[in-house]
């Protein structure tokens, strides 16, 4: 039986704008892992949503189920994916599967018509159903009306809810989620071939899992509707030098407010040195030329090994230099990453734990470049925000990086609950001060509350704005703006390495790229008919701060 897995991971409304050349490696593993633990019964292929609702639905005929990975920004697609299925198959022979981040918002999931939903960390519960109820799922599949079949596959399958459509309500087999000892990520291949079913993959960021986890439970400082952090509880996360627990007295979720890791994948749990190192150099061998490491943080990997009990603290102990030197040295011996013909992109590091021989070993990856969370440039709202270091640990790390020759990014969140102009003012005074260490890229998000984040709770009263916080918040804006263009006019002149990857579909004698070493998309004049190859680029003009103009010079 086949089953289509379906990637909405960025696809909003049902078009990417910005994000067509991201492959997350979520969708690739749960559809590899599918086939591992059904042992080839049931086939699966990886497809985009947006391709879905760009072509007749008859295609889908021959799948038995749709599952579907996507975030909370990503429901609209998701909708429309569901109802091109759900029209199509009206009840027969069909299943349809929902996971990912969006899975964990309840009211989401019951406004869509999907059969079953899964929560956080997946393997146990699809090996349950993929394996151990193979044989019955195949039944099911043949008379999908059969309610009293269903409810005996997916009644004591933990973490999913799945949906009775008689009864037109959900089950929540929602348990105490197990982080701990998940063999099946550690030592998963992470099922590079996979990787195949994207057509575009070969100029694609494509992202290869590290761990999961954060090391961070600190709690966030501000009121909340399930309690607020205070010094009469046990005051360990609001000192300076401060320290974490694994249970709060006051019932707050640990982690920074604005994020939900925690609360999905626990604490860091590393793959294997080794299969990692087998997957990017697979990735490599079928054609990937951008190959980003991901992870909460990179420093975080294999320090968990450090710890017979769960890692809580983003500061002690010390990363794991000797498994981080290890897992660089296997990876710089890659022929095309010493070459240069291969980018990696280390996603993300914390402040935190960025010693100075952490970042030694990161300096050593061919034209080594990393991003790094700030969010704010305020000591006192970094601290509500239960961050696990001080701005200035972060304008501290950027200098160190920047001696070492490693390039950085770094990130910053506008519109956080509980900021306020004085706040903004300190942050718009900390990229000034991180500008003149001719950083390669700043980027600025608006904040979004995601379902089981610390602020999915917050009180509202932190969400209202003054005009003059969101005049600040203007400044910080074109201060960045200009910055990033200002970095891309030093470009004009220059001549890079470029992948020329698609057909600019505004000037169709024209293709788009991507510069090896990393940067911004490149618009290549009279490059359509060089697609798929590598070409020596001037840059001669500036759009934006997204986008430049080349043009094709003799190798």
């Amino acid at each position: 039986m086949n089953v289509i897995v379906v990637d909405c991971l960025t696809g909003s409304e049902g078009k990417r704008k910005f994000s067509r050349d991201f492959i997350g490696a979520g969708p690739r593993y749960i559809a590899g892992f599918i086939e591992e633990i059904s042992g080839n019964a049931f086939k699966t292929d990886i497809i985009r949503g947006e391709m879905i609702l760009n072509q007749s639905p008859v295609f889908l005929k021959k799948y038995s189920i749709i599952a579907v990975s996507a975030m909370t920004m990503d429901l609209l697609i998701v909708k429309k994916v569901l109802k091109k299925w759900n029209d199509l198959k009206n009840n027969k022979e069909n299943l349809s599967i929902l996971g990912g981040p969006i899975a964990n918002k309840k009211s989401i999931i019951e406004s869509l018509h999907v059969d079953v939903v899964f929560y956080g960390q997946a393997e146990r519960s699809l090996k349950i159903l993929f394996s151990v109820k193979k044989q019955k799922l195949r039944r099911f599949l043949l008379n999908s009306n059969d309610e009293i079949l269903k409810e005996e596959i997916f009644k004591d399958i933990p973490n999913i809810s799945f949906h009775h459509t008689q009864k037109e309500n959900f089950t929540h087999n929602i348990l105490e989620l197990t982080f701990s000892d998940n063999e099946f990520f550690k030592n998963s291949s992470g099922y590079p071939n996979k990787i195949k079913d994207y057509q575009n993959f070969a100029f694609c960021r494509v992202y290869v899992e590290l761990l999961r986890g954060c090391s961070n439970f600190r709690r966030v400082g501000l009121d909340l509707q399930n309690g607020k952090c205070s010094s009469s509880s046990c005051n360990h996360c609001r000192k300076e030098e401060f320290s974490t627990k694994e249970v709060c007295p006051e019932n707050i979720r640990p982690g920074c407010g604005f994020c939900s890791t925690i609360a999905i994948f626990g604490s860091p749990q590393s793959r294997s040195i080794i299969k990692v190192i087998e997957e990017v150099r697979t990735l490599i061998r079928l054609g990937c030329r951008r190959i980003v490491l991901g992870a909460p943080d990179f420093l975080d990997f294999h320090r968990d090994v450090f710890s017979q009990d769960k890692l809580i603290s983003p500061k002690e102990p010390v990363p794991n230099y000797k498994a981080l030197k290890i897992f660089v040295q296997n990876l710089n011996a890659i022929t095309e990453v010493q070459n240069e013909t291969v980018q990696i992109f280390i996603e993300n590091v914390k402040a935190s734990l960025c010693t100075y021989e952490s970042l030694k070993i990161m300096s050593t990856i061919p034209n080594a470049i990393f991003s790094i969370g700030c969010e704010t440039g305020s000591k006192t709202f970094s601290n509500l925000l239960a961050r696990p270091n001080p701005p200035l640990k972060v304008l501290n790390v950027l200098k160190i990086a920047n001696e070492l020759g490693i390039r950085a990014h770094v990130y910053f969140i506008h519109s956080l609950p509980g900021d306020r102009t004085e706040y903004a003012k300190e942050t718009l005074e900390l990229i000034k001060k991180i500008q003149k260490l001719n950083i390669e890229k700043f980027t600025l998000y608006k904040y979004r509350k995601l379902p089981k984040s610390p602020f999915s709770k917050v009180l509202r009263t932190y969400e209202c704005f003054s005009q003059d916080y969101v005049k600040m918040i203007e400044k910080i804006k074109n201060l960045i703006r200009n910055y990033n263009f200002q970095k891309k006019k030093e470009m004009i002149g220059k001549t890079y390495r470029v992948y020329l990857s698609e057909r600019n579909y505004v000037k169709k004698n024209d293709a788009i790229g991507w510069i090896l070493q990393g940067g911004p998309k490149i618009s290549v004049i009279n490059g359509y008919k060089h697609i798929h190859n590598f070409k020596n680029v001037r840059i001669v003009h500036i759009i934006s701060d997204k986008l430049i103009i080349g043009k094709i010079v003799k190798d």
